[in-house]
Formats: C-alpha cells, sequence, structure tokens
C-alpha cells in the first residue's frame, strides 16, 4: 500500500444500526432531528459527500493486512486491497455510488455494492445524467472495452482516454475506438510499422454499433435534443481536419476547435483553422477568416450566433455574420454568475452585450451600441427578464456601478462578481467599499459599513425578490445580516453562507466554541466537529445545503465520532 492510500485508509468501525434523535421544539419553531449514519472510533476515514450533501461515502481500513473498504449508510462493501485514488463518486441525483478497486493484480468497477467488470486495468467511470446507467473502460490484456450496466460491448485495439458521453437523455452513449490493421495490401504489418499514421484507423462507437472508420476522430458530442451527433474526424492524407454531423462530413480544414449545436439541436457551429487563418463555420456556411475567432456562441432562441474575431491588432463582435463597430480589444474577463464568457446574450435572445476597449477607454456595447467611457469595466450581468443590464465601472480611481448606462454612486472599490439582479429583476445588489469598510448596495442605497465580508462576497435574494441576505463581519465576529438587520454574531461562518429557502427562510453555519452549527430560521443546531461537502469553493461557488419542497433543511455532519444526518424540519412539516 502506498503513502496516498495509507492516508485514505484509517481505522474505520461501522455502525450495524441507525439511530434517530429528535430534539424537542417549541410550538411553532423547527424541529432538528439527528439520524445516526455510522460511528467513526479510532479516527476519521476519507469522506466524499454526494452532490447534495446528504450522504457520504466513507473508505478505510479494516485492520486486515492492509485491506480497505467503502462504506454508505452504514452499509459496508467488500474488502479491496485498495481503492484508486480519485475515483470514489456519486451519480448526479445522489443515489448510486462507483468506484475502481485492486484485488491481487487486477481492477474491478464497483457500483452500488456490486461487481460490474474485472480486468487489468479499469478507467473513466461515469453515471448518466438520470443516474441509470454506469460505464467505464476495460482492458483485458491487449483489448479493451467499454462495459455499460455490467455488459462488454465489443473489443477494440485501444480506446483513447476519454469518459464515455452520454446523450443529455441518457438514451444513447458514444466513445472513440481504435482499430488497427493488421494487413496492408494483403500483406502482414510488421510489428515496427503498427503504431505509424496510416496503419490504424478510428471509430466512434454509439450503443455498441460502430460508424464509419476515419484515420482519427474525438470529442463525440450529442445535441441537447440526444437525437444528433458531431464529431471532429481526420484524414492523414493532406493532414486535414473536418466536423461530422450524423455522418455526414463537411468541409477539411487544419482544425477545428469550439463546435457547439444550437440549443434548438438544429443548427451547428464550429470555429477552423485554414492555413494561418481563423473562421467561423455556422450550418457549413464557412464565414470571412480573420487572424483569430474565438468565443463563437449561440443565443438561446438559436436564431443568433456572435463571436470575437481579431484583425491584425483590433477585435470585432461578429453577429449573424454582421460586424459590430470595431474596438481595441473585447474584454474576454467580463464574468456572469462565476462563468468567464466575452459575449453575453440576455436570456430572451434580444441583447447581446459585451466588454470592449477604445485605446485607453473601456466601454460596455449592449445591441452595438457604446455605453460611456471608463478607465476600465467588468463583471456586466444582465437581468433574468432581459430588460437591465448592469456593470462595475472605474472612474479616476473609484468604482461605481453603472445600470441601464447611469452611473451610480462611487465608492472606493466594488466587490468583483458581486452585482446579482433578484430573481424579479426588479432590484439589484453589490458590496462597495469605502476606507476600508465595504457596504451591502441594495436598491441605490448603502447600508451599514462593517469591517469585512465572508468567502464570495455577495447578496443573496429570496426566490420571490422580497428579502436579502449577506455576510458581514466586525471587530473580528461575523454574522448574518438579514433586511439589513444585523443577527447574532459568531467567531465564524462557513464559505458560502447564507442562503434563503424558497420561502425564504434563512440558513448559514457558524464557528462556535470551535465547533460547526447550522442556524435554521433564527434556531440553532447540535455543535459538530465537521459539516460535510459544505464550505469547499467550486467554479459555480460551494455547494449547499439541501432544502426539500416542505421547508426541511438536511445535511451531513459529524458529531460525537459519528456521521449524522441533520434535518431542520419546520413546523407542520411531514419529513
Amino acid at each position: 500500500m502506498n503513502a496516498r492510500t495509507a492516508v485514505l485508509c484509517v481505522s474505520l468501525v461501522l455502525a450495524s444500526a441507525t439511530e434517530a434523535i429528535c430534539q424537542p421544539a417549541p410550538s411553532g419553531a423547527p424541529t432538528i432531528r439527528e439520524e445516526r449514519v455510522s460511528d467513526m472510533p479510532g479516527g476519521y476515514p476519507s469522506i466524499f459527500p454526494s452532490p447534495d450533501c446528504c450522504r457520504a461515502a466513507l473508505l478505510a481500513s479494516t485492520g486486515n493486512a492492509n485491506k480497505c473498504r467503502v462504506s454508505v449508510d452504514g452499509k459496508t462493501d467488500a474488502e479491496y486491497d485498495r481503492v484508486v485514488y480519485g475515483t470514489v463518486k456519486f451519480s448526479p441525483d445522489s443515489r448510486r455510488l462507483g468506484y475502481i478497486a485492486v484485488k491481487g493484480n487486477r481492477q474491478t468497477a464497483v457500483v452500488d455494492g456490486k461487481e460490474l467488470g474485472e480486468g487489468d486495468e479499469i478507467r473513466e467511470l461515469a453515471f448518466s445524467p438520470d443516474s441509470r446507467h454506469v460505464a467505464f473502460v476495460c482492458r483485458t490484456g491487449a483489448k479493451k472495452t467499454v462495459v455499460l450496466d455490467g455488459q462488454a460491448g465489443p473489443d477494440y485495439d485501444n480506446i483513447p482516454m476519454a469518459v464515455p458521453v452520454f446523450s443529455p437523455d441518457s438514451s444513447r452513449m458514444a466513445y472513440v475506438a481504435k482499430i488497427e490493421k493488421t494487413e496492408i495490401d494483403g500483406k502482414p504489418v510488421p510489428p515496427h510499422m503498427r503504431n505509424m499514421p496510416g496503419n490504424y484507423r478510428h471509430v466512434v462507437v454509439v450503443n455498441g454499433k460502430a460508424g464509419p472508420e476515419y484515420d482519427s476522430c474525438s470529442d463525440p458530442q450529442f445535441s441537447p435534443d440526444s437525437r444528433r451527433l458531431a464529431y471532429h474526424v481526420y484524414t492523414w492524407k493532406g493532414d486535414k481536419w473536418a466536423v461530422s454531423v450524423d455522418d455526414r462530413v463537411g468541409p477539411q480544414y487544419n482544425s477545428i476547435l469550439s463546435l457547439a449545436f444550437s440549443p434548438d439541436s438544429k443548427r451547428v457551429a464550429y470555429t477552423a483553422i485554414n492555413g494561418a487563418r481563423q473562421l467561423a463555420v455556422v450550418d457549413d456556411q464557412p464565414g470571412p477568416e480573420y487572424s483569430s475567432v474565438w468565443n463563437l456562441r449561440f443565443s438561446a432562441d438559436s436564431r443568433h450566433v456572435a463571436y470575437v474575431a481579431t484583425k491584425g491588432d483590433r477585435d470585432a463582435v461578429v453577429l449573424d455574420g454582421k460586424e459590430d463597430p470595431e474596438f481595441g480589444k473585447v474584454d474576454l474577463a467580463a464574468r456572469l454568475d462565476g462563468r468567464t464568457t466575452g459575449l453575453l446574450f440576455s436570456p430572451d435572445s434580444g441583447k447581446l452585450a459585451y466588454l470592449a476597449a477604445r485605446s485607453n477607454r473601456k466601454v460596455a456595447v449592449v445591441n452595438g451600441q457604446a455605453g460611456p467611457e471608463y478607465d476600465d469595466v467588468k463583471a456586466l450581468v444582465i437581468s433574468p427578464d432581459s430588460r437591465h443590464f448592469a456593470y462595475h465601472a472605474v472612474k479616476g480611481g473609484k468604482g461605481l456601478v453603472v445600470v441601464d448606462g447611469k452611473p451610480g454612486d462611487e465608492f472606493d472599490e466594488i466587490s468583483f462578481d458581486s452585482i446579482v439582479f433578484s430573481p424579479d429583476s426588479t432590484r439589484l445588489a453589490y458590496i462597495g467599499t469605502t476606507a476600508r469598510k465595504p457596504a451591502a448596495v441594495v436598491d441605490g442605497k448603502a447600508g451599514p459599513a462593517y469591517d469585512g465580508y465572508i468567502g464570495r462576497a455577495r447578496v443573496v435574494f429570496s426566490a420571490d425578490s422580497r428579502h436579502y441576505a449577506y455576510p458581514a463581519k466586525q471587530a473580528y465576529k461575523s454574522f448574518v445580516v438579514m433586511d439589513g438587520q444585523a443577527g447574532t454574531q459568531y467567531d465564524g461562518l462557513l464559505e458560502g453562507s447564507p442562503w434563503l429557502t424558497p420561502d425564504g427562510r434563512l440558513v448559514y453555519f457558524v464557528f462556535k466554541n470551535y465547533k460547526y452549527v447550522a442556524v435554521v430560521d433564527g434556531k440553532e443546531g447540535p455543535e459538530c466537529e465537521k459539516i460535510v461537502g459544505l464550505g469547499v469553493s467550486t467554479a459555480l461557488g460551494p455547494p449547499q445545503p439541501k432544502m426539500h419542497a416542505d421547508g426541511t433543511v438536511e445535511y451531513l455532519a459529524v458529531k460525537d465520532g459519528a456521521l449524522v444526518r441533520m434535518k431542520h424540519i419546520p413546523a407542520g412539516a411531514g419529513n
């Protein structure tokens, strides 16, 4: 057992039964239910949370000749020599668990406690979007196959390193396979020539059926409606690439980039390289050639296509084949919900917005119309109803937020990525700092200034847009501000806090007495050693606790050396 496995595999004794503990609650207050999942005496195992943060897989040593085993909800799988690092994963719906285990000199895929296939090597285990199917690549000897739901597909000489791709509706699965030639012109291929270009072919296999053979192919991609399939194909003679859509191959180019279907699945667009030039190809029609083409995207209604084109040292945005006014540069650092995007279509597809530069000045451009010039502009956001837009501008060293072209109050700094519209698009919030004291600005009015903020420093609105909350810090204490009113102070807040339930109740996690505590609707839960799965940053922000339709808030915690499922149940709920 290597050092990494030894770290993962610490001692674990599992509870054989589940124990439920309910804390009594006064009339009208939420009830807190503790459901013991498993004991963890002797130290903590490695914990892998599910996507909804309500289940967790525990990986630990059994104490039997350095054997390992995985458990979920108190149920323990078989012993193995080790579990391959990084392969423990839940299905998207959090109900299933899979991993790759090692026993002797063989590997096996274990899903829901059952072995679905064994070989010399197992890799690329993947669940379908609906969680009903699971696939992985299995190598036995010199041959590889893809196993779907325990059924092995055809053998191939190689299956390149790529996870099998499921269609959005989970009814189809595709992968690339390699077929080596054994003969050329009726003569056996010498062993030293087998891996040379031209001596092997590639196919895309869909639901076990191989498509046409090519010198090479890659990146299979299903359309949003799951009915169509596109991928890159390569021709060795001439060193050219093309795009195959529904087994129909388009024109050849030196390279293919950024292949995409439209949201309605009827259109296909990609960026191609032709010599030293680049172009956008939309519905098989090549556009003008430029120095570079990037950020190609469809509008939500699929009617429009936009991209950024570079001509020499200048950029221009091309919308439906027509160039917007040229600017010095188009800013790729514009952001929406934490995801980088250089071009931004409004949800109703009626607006195209982006940030650009004129000499040393920056502007926001909406539907081809440039707004006021500033020293800098960033963080462009469009409201959910598509009627409003806002961005962060810098003027004379001061930060301000511009809404529908109108500048707001100036601050020393605007927290990046803090601009947010309410769900009904009638309200706007952001964080502005003056004299190193940040304040939340809601509906154009700055609230109290505090010493600092926690985590992403962003205001969150309730689903009905009536309420808002944000984290704050004052004199080394942390708290949550709800509708302008500061709450109880604590030693700290867990990153991601606070959240608002669909019915507007406040949820957050705090540090108290060196323990973690959940606060739901103003009531503190039990003190815990760890909150499982929460407080971890991701590209889309920290995960949140599960919020049921009846108002119950659910999460996993480590308490008194045990893994416990916590439920804060509002009065009158039957969960």
